[in-house]
């Protein structure tokens, strides 16, 4: 920076007022500027450098004067250092800032955000959503998301850059803020604007001492002695973003595998309540069937004993009705599972909520693969037997049961007849036998007639 001479001050002193003449101790070279780079001039200023008491006082006050007289300048210098610094200083808080954010983004990626949704799409259709590669590998980061980032701050490049451009920054902001700094400051900007002559070091030594106590300027250099405490706090502040990701990542992982093994349980369960409803039907039609059976069965066995004690086979042409409605009501003897119940579809649903499950988390489901060959084979059960009363089966043959008995009583007549013209002997010893029968077999029938009458299940 340039400022006044004692000399010129004198020259601009007011009308009347002069300097002392030269003293024998010769000329004082002019100050040259410091951080503008730019002199007073090169030669020597004329004059003493000893003002009168009319001009600047007593040598106390030289000083003083000749600091009022250079005020302007002075100050012009120190808004002009202290705009730098002030942009040093914003500058190096962006970066902080910037710094931290760049953490932030790098612990975000280190785990899986929350996608809800995700889950509930590969629950909708298992087989469909397992059918895409992307889909089973975005579940599984849900579904086993954890912490993979930076562990710290203080770990990463980004931390030792900002923190090197802290410690350099209040380090040299500091520097200002000396007398010995200021010096070594101005004496670099006289040297980068080609100086370096006898003047430098006097010159440097003067302006760092104007511009020492400049309140503009010490604003400007104390401001850097906040920076470590800003990037401390931004420290503190990104390395607890830390074990909040760890904590997000537990969370979603943990809430992934609530929903997809609850929707994993409701499916098993779903399939094995469905094939025990089946299963319990079998057995209610089984039950009703045996209970059947255990009522018409005696009548079969009865009525076929008797028709065969009749001579000559003549009751072979009267139907066996009772064993028709047996063997057209078989029992069904497969049991029903979930493993024969469950449809292919069904299978292929499992198979895709094993895939999506993976080996870290393992589900257990009624089916899987090794029972995928019975898929669809349970066994049909009607909703109901069709079972035939006694009356309907004696009555259900074209001719009715009961049409079907005089015919073979009227074979059994003439069978005896034939007899008796051909084998009286053989024939009287058949007689009572088949009279026996034929009475047994009226007394059976018109007990049945009585149990109808009774009107007891299956006798109707």
């Amino acid at each position: 920076m340039s400022f006044l001479p004692i000399n010129e001050q004198n020259q601009m002193a007011p009308q009347g007022q002069t300097t002392n003449a030269p003293t024998s101790q010769g000329n004082v070279p002019a100050q040259t500027g410091g951080s503008a780079g730019a002199g007073a001039g090169g030669g020597a200023a004329k004059g003493s450098m000893t003002g009168t008491p009319t001009q600047f006082g007593s040598s106390a006050s030289k000083l003083g004067d000749y600091l009022s007289a250079n005020a302007p300048q002075i100050q012009n210098t120190a808004s002009n250092i202290a705009g730098g610094l002030n942009t040093q200083y914003g500058q190096v808080g962006t970066d902080i800032n910037n710094a931290t954010s760049q953490f932030g983004n790098q612990v975000n990626a280190g785990y899986n955000a929350a996608n809800p949704d995700l889950t509930s799409q590969a629950l909708a259709n298992p087989t469909q959503f397992a059918a895409t590669p992307n889909n089973v590998s975005a579940f599984q980061g849900q579904l086993n998301d954890t912490y993979t980032g930076p562990q710290n701050f203080e770990s990463t490049t980004p931390y030792s850059n900002i923190q090197n451009e802290v410690n350099t920054a209040v380090q040299n902001g500091g520097l200002l803020g000396t007398q010995a700094g200021l010096q070594n400051y101005f004496q670099q900007q006289y040297n980068a604007n080609g100086g370096g002559n006898n003047n430098t070091q006097a010159s440097s030594t003067l302006d760092a001492l104007l511009l020492g106590n400049n309140p503009t300027l010490q604003r400007a250099v104390g401001q850097f002695q906040q920076l470590p405490g800003q990037f401390n706090q931004n420290v503190a502040t990104a390395d607890a973003l830390v074990p909040q990701a760890q904590q997000n990542a537990a969370n979603i992982a943990a809430q992934t595998q609530g929903q997809f093994n609850t929707g994993v349980q409701n499916f098993g369960n779903q399939l094995t309540q469905n094939a025990a409803q089946a299963e319990a039907q079998r057995t209610a039609y089984n039950n009703e069937l045996n209970n059947y059976y255990n009522n018409i069965t005696p009548v079969e066995q009865q009525v076929e004993g008797w028709l065969g004690q009749l001579p000559g086979n003549v009751g072979a042409n009267v139907p066996n009705v009772f064993g028709q409605a047996i063997s057209q009501n078989p029992l069904i003897t497969n049991a029903i599972t979930a493993q024969n119940y469950a449809t292919p579809q069904q299978y292929a649903e499992a198979a895709a909520l094993q895939q999506l499950a993976g080996t870290n988390n393992p589900i257990t489901l009624p089916i899987n693969a090794s029972t995928a060959n019975l898929a669809g084979t349970a066994p049909s059960v009607p909703q109901n037997p069709q079972l035939s009363s006694i009356s309907t089966l004696l009555g259900s043959t074209p001719q009715g049961y009961y049409a079907q008995l005089g015919n073979a009583f009227q074979n059994s007549m003439n069978w005896l007849n034939n007899g008796f013209n051909s084998t009286p002997s053989n024939t009287e010893a058949q007689a009572p036998v088949q009279q026996a029968a034929w009475n047994n077999l009226a007394q059976y029938l018109v007990n049945l007639e009585n149990q109808q009458g009774n009107n007891t299940q299956y006798f109707q």
